[in-house]
């Protein structure tokens, strides 16, 4: 689980989605607030850099789907 910024800037991300691909796992970044994603189709979920949960942590917080702003 990443931000809009995470995919870009997060120099790291590319590092683990390979050694989890490697592993045989199937591996795909996924930005928090994307509409809609499926949670529940995915057995593990790491948190990674999501940068812009900071100004919207109540929107973060939220269980369920989430819309993205406008």
């Amino acid at each position: 689980m990443t931000s809009g910024t995470g995919l870009d800037q997060d120099t790291d991300l590319p590092l683990l989605l390979g050694a989890l691909r490697a592993a045989g796992r199937s591996a795909e970044p996924v930005t928090w607030d994307a509409d809609p994603v499926q949670w529940d189709a995915f057995d593990l979920a790491v948190i990674r850099s999501t940068w812009d949960c900071v100004g919207r942590l109540d929107e973060f917080l939220q269980p369920g789907p989430r819309p993205r702003p406008a």
